[in-house]
């Protein structure tokens, strides 16, 4: 479990650097993931970091589509 979560985090970066939205759903599906597993292991801080990340993965994705031009 925890090598895919890392996979889909390499892969949202990737697709990010690609210029492809994807990379948010990516990012907003392994940073949650990351946090529950971070909370239920005891790390309290990580999965604080992992919130904030998954806050900021949902505020791109939103940016990203308010931005795009509609041909």
């Amino acid at each position: 479990m925890l090598w895919i979560l890392t996979a889909l985090s390499i892969a949202g970066v990737i697709l990010n650097v690609k210029k492809k939205r994807l990379g948010f759903a990516f990012w907003i599906f392994s940073n949650a993931a990351w946090a529950i597993i971070n909370f239920k292991s005891g790390m309290i801080e990580q999965g604080a970091l992992f919130v904030v990340y998954f806050a900021l993965a949902i505020w791109g994705l939103v940016s990203w589509k308010a931005t795009e031009s509609i041909p």
